[in-house]
């Protein structure tokens, strides 16, 4: 929940970490950031999956790109 989520995950006790969620305001996305690539394709596929099982709609975009898209 820190506003400088970079500075705060370089926290040496914070090192065991795979990855961070960063939720949208309203629930509806999530920013995801893994520091592993095989955990970043288990974790998208296991998402994708579910999401079409469900009937939502599912894509992934660059920060920079979600930044955007919820600015819009």
């Amino acid at each position: 929940m820190e506003s400088d989520w970079r500075q705060a995950i370089a926290r040496p006790d914070l090192r065991h970490l795979l990855g961070l969620m960063r939720p949208g305001v309203d629930g509806a996305v999530a920013g995801i950031w893994s520091f592993d690539k095989k955990v970043t394709q288990e974790l998208l596929a296991s998402l994708e999956r579910e999401a079409h099982q469900l009937g939502f709609e599912f894509c992934t975009v660059a920060e920079d790109t979600f930044t955007g898209m919820l600015a819009n």
